[in-house]
């Protein structure tokens, strides 16, 4: 296949994996990394996305991740920067793995470059589960040696600002989480005080935890393991593996045959549209699954 039938195939969706693309664009990935960029870049300059834009972001996010590429790392950011509430551009792309899998790329990618992550922290634009995403890379680093408890212990107080004026309430709970892994005791003032307004997701970090300043297992236990991604895995995932065992259930109507008009099937939910179950999850990774 030629990039631009690389592109093409990638920008299709039709519920099913395009493992030859992808082994094509990691036979011709030296080429393909401009037109990436590219992409990302444009997308910073769009309020909407078409359909074939946001399928080929999606699996370029996710190529970067498999190649561990470098350097897409600053249009890839770029990208990251920007608002991921429901159906924004960004959430539109990125669906589930924006929670799932993008920490692990981000990690990959950034090789220990810390104060990238940090600019998204400090960003008025960037969204909730963006900054969550860094957070937990740069939870990551530390583990690995990358970065120190100081670099939280003097960074936090600016992304805590920032998280409150966005009302981040699950960003701060995050974040205070690892502030108390990291026994930063001079935080919990603060977060005493974000309890007693309700300022937290206390789903997240409860009253009592704060007030104790410490969790019943030791943050090794709470670590994330990030730096490897095959994106060969996704072949798993539910509407990637072509059984599409509700498609006999929508067609199926038990009372046709009292109708006069013919039966119209509900439409079947695209890949980031919500689960028709409820559940408030993407359709590829509920009830398919």
């Amino acid at each position: 296949m030629t990039v631009q039938e690389i592109i093409s195939a990638l920008s299709r969706y039709n519920g099913k994996f395009p493992e030859q693309a992808l082994v094509s664009a990691r036979e011709h990935w030296a080429l393909l990394v401009p037109e990436i960029n590219m992409a990302f870049e444009r997308a910073v300059t769009k309020n909407e996305l078409s359909e074939e834009e946001e399928n080929f972001l999606f699996w370029s996010v996710l190529l970067i991740g498999d190649r561990k590429e470098k350097d897409c790392f600053e249009s890839f950011m770029l990208f990251l920067d920007q608002d991921d509430a429901d159906y924004s551009p960004l959430e539109c792309v990125l669906g589930d793995s924006l929670t799932e899998d993008l920490p692990n790329i981000v990690a990959i990618v950034a090789e220990g470059r810390a104060e990238p992550l940090n600019k998204i922290l400090l960003s008025m634009k960037a969204g909730e589960y963006i900054k969550v995403g860094m957070l937990r890379v740069l939870k990551h680093m530390l583990f690995n040696s990358e970065i120190t408890t100081d670099y939280f212990a003097n960074h936090a107080p600016l992304w805590i600002e920032v998280m409150v004026a966005n009302q981040h309430s699950f960003a701060l709970a995050v974040l205070g989480e690892i502030l108390i892994d990291l026994k930063l005791s001079s935080f919990q003032p603060m977060y005493l005080d974000f309890a007693k307004k309700d300022s937290i997701d206390h789903g997240m970090l409860s009253n009592d935890q704060i007030k104790d300043w410490a969790f019943e297992t030791e943050c090794d236990c709470r670590r994330d393991h990030y730096g490897s991604f095959d994106i060969m895995s996704v072949k798993n995932w539910a509407s990637m593996n072509g059984n599409n065992e509700w498609d006999s259930m929508f067609m199926f109507n038990p009372f046709e045959q009292f109708i006069e008009e013919p039966y119209m099937a509900p439409k079947i939910p695209r890949r980031n549209d919500p689960c028709l179950c409820g559940s408030g999850k993407k359709y590829k990774k509920c009830c398919l699954n």
